[in-house]
């Protein structure tokens, strides 16, 4: 992967939710509740891959305060356009990738596929419980001592870690062409918990603010590229406060009608 100070992630959406977005002071996306996401399989991939490679049962539910944004790794993608942007009406919002991490705390690529969930949790657990955890940094004998005379608790730590991951970054082998990169933010406090309506279910989020410099670009979708399209998003982003020399607003290059 190219440098973090270089790599940019794409949030595909509609435009009245880029102009909730978009704030004069920050930028506001949503983590919803890892509970409640489109595939009706999520957390459920990886919770079986866990049982499956070291026999150990979770509980869904100790996911339940999770709250996720889902992020794609490439920039103009139809058939991010077609299930998440209006058909190609809506946008898509290259991030700095690097903030997100700073606002988020974690991040997770995404996992497709029973043989290569299976395949990956099983390498990293038997790295973990069979390899030799050495220190890199300064200090180097002291915190090795430091390390060995608490392997065990860190080994553990590491292992509720990679179960953690491995459940929250695991999909279904449909949607491997999204190729998600995950942002993930835990809390149980309800009074940071928002909620909204969506086909008919009540489903919790929460809201993360991230500076307005973490947003590089903007790609208009492919039945939306007219002059005129282009322009509005460039005098909203403009309204708000953005640098444009710092946020490059263009057109998708596919040929799609919607």
């Amino acid at each position: 992967m190219q440098g973090l100070e270089n790599y940019k992630v794409y949030h595909y959406t509609d435009l009245n939710a880029f102009i909730n977005i978009i704030r004069n002071e920050d930028i506001v996306l949503r983590a919803t509740n890892c509970l409640y996401l489109n595939d009706s399989n999520e957390i459920v991939e990886g919770v079986k891959s866990v049982e499956r490679v070291i026999q150990k049962k979770i509980d869904v539910g100790a996911f339940r305060n999770y709250y996720l944004s889902s992020f794609c790794q490439t920039s103009d993608t139809l058939q991010m356009w077609g299930m998440y942007a209006a058909n190609g009406a809506g946008c898509a919002l290259g991030f700095d990738f690097s903030q997100l991490q700073k606002a988020y705390g974690l991040s997770i690529k995404c996992t497709y596929g029973e043989k290569e969930i299976d395949e990956s949790f099983k390498n990293f657990y038997n790295l973990n419980k069979n390899g030799h955890i050495v220190h890199m940094g300064p200090n180097h004998e002291e915190e090795q001592r430091r390390i060995d005379a608490n392997k065990k608790q860190i080994q553990d730590e590491l292992e509720t870690n990679l179960i953690i991951t491995t459940c929250l970054g695991s999909k279904n082998i449909a949607y491997e062409n999204e190729q998600e990169r995950r942002c993930v933010v835990y809390t149980d406090n309800p009074l940071y918990v928002k909620h909204k309506v969506k086909n008919g279910i009540v489903v919790p989020y929460v809201e993360v603010h991230i500076p307005k410099t973490a947003l590089r670009e903007v790609i208009i979708g492919p039945t939306n590229t007219s002059h005129i399209a282009k322009q509005s998003v460039i005098h909203f982003l403009k309204m708000k406060g953005y640098d444009l020399d710092k946020v490059n607003v263009t057109l998708s290059k596919i040929p799609y009608r919607g």
